[in-house]
């Protein structure tokens, strides 16, 4: 990194971060705390505002209202807010689409010409594939209100779709969590309808509007027998090979071993269980389910209903 580059880096970390040690900016520009306070005198000398801290809670700010003009990204932050930018069209991300052309063209706008160019060729071999649903669309305005509900901590009201039952049913809640899963964004939430807490699918979701009351719910630690993305702890016993393949996936993580031998006895905290089910059921030879006892029951059905249908 340039110079140049490093104390803008330092001007904005100082901004987003407020009071950090010489130590602290050394590690996030990876340099010697020499380095940093040079960069702050540097600062000093060209007129930035930078309080200098003394003593155990020491350290560097930068007063409040001074102004970051913008500045020109480098090709390498260009390239990674495109890619960004990419990930998000691709996960279909609520009443997003039409910012994405015009907030796309201003981060390309900052390339010269030959790395515009270079932009365009990476960009059309990278692909994000992380969706097994495909929400057709969203209602107008849905993630403004699910936005500002959150941060002003009030509820919300709309008309939710279940195709289950075929029934639309106007819902009035208090929202905890907005999150992506499998393609899909939904609303994690308190249903004042149901006196319980539900998931909600964004794109089920018509008429939303934020209520005037406070939501009082949004702090609270609420299960649900119906939540399928509550958190589980299983305990499987898998076959050494095996494990050395789905250690790297995101839902074994927080694995732990128990027993070390050719079968290993570990224990998975999750909340993808239809991951932990798939598979279960794809290495009937290999792995073996031992808890919690629900979901060995609730496996154990599974296996007799296809035994059934395919006898």
């Amino acid at each position: 990194m340039k110079k140049a580059e490093r104390l803008n880096g330092v001007i904005f970390s100082l901004k987003e971060r407020g009071r950090l040690t010489g130590k602290q900016l050394a590690d996030i520009f990876e340099v010697s705390e020499r380095t940093i306070y040079r960069d702050i005198d540097a600062l000093s000398q060209l007129k930035v505002p930078i309080i200098s801290y003394e003593g155990f809670k020491g350290g560097y700010e930068i007063e409040d209202d001074y102004f970051i003009p913008s500045i020109k990204l480098n090709e390498d932050e260009a390239m990674l807010l495109l890619m960004i930018l990419k990930l998000g069209r691709d996960i279909n991300f609520p009443n997003y689409k039409s910012d994405y052309e015009l907030l796309r063209s201003k981060i390309v706008n900052t390339l010269n010409n030959r790395d515009q160019s270079d932009a365009e060729k990476l960009l059309k071999r990278i692909s994000f594939y992380v969706s097994y649903i495909n929400p057709a669309n969203y209602a107008d305005g849905i993630l403004k209100a699910i936005t500002t509900a959150l941060i002003h901590r009030k509820q919300l009201e709309f008309i939710y779709y279940s195709p289950v039952s075929d029934q639309r049913v106007r819902r009035q809640v208090s929202p905890q969590e907005l999150f992506f899963e499998a393609g899909a964004w939904y609303l994690s939430a308190y249903c004042h309808l149901r006196q319980a807490k539900r998931v909600f699918r964004l794109d089920r979701m018509m008429e939303i509007a934020v209520h005037a009351e406070a939501n009082e719910h949004m702090d609270e630690v609420i299960s649900s027998v119906s939540d399928k993305f509550k958190r589980r702890t299983y305990t499987l016993k898998i076959s050494r090979s095996l494990y050395r393949i789905l250690k790297e996936n995101d839902y074994f993580k927080d694995s732990k071993v128990l027993e070390d031998g050719d079968m290993i006895l570990i224990q998975v905290t999750t909340r993808q269980e239809q991951e932990i089910t798939n598979i279960v059921l794809e290495n009937p030879e290999t792995i073996t389910v031992l808890g919690p006892s629900e979901y060995l029951i609730q496996i154990k059905h599974i296996v007799e209903q296809l035994k059934k249908k395919y006898k």
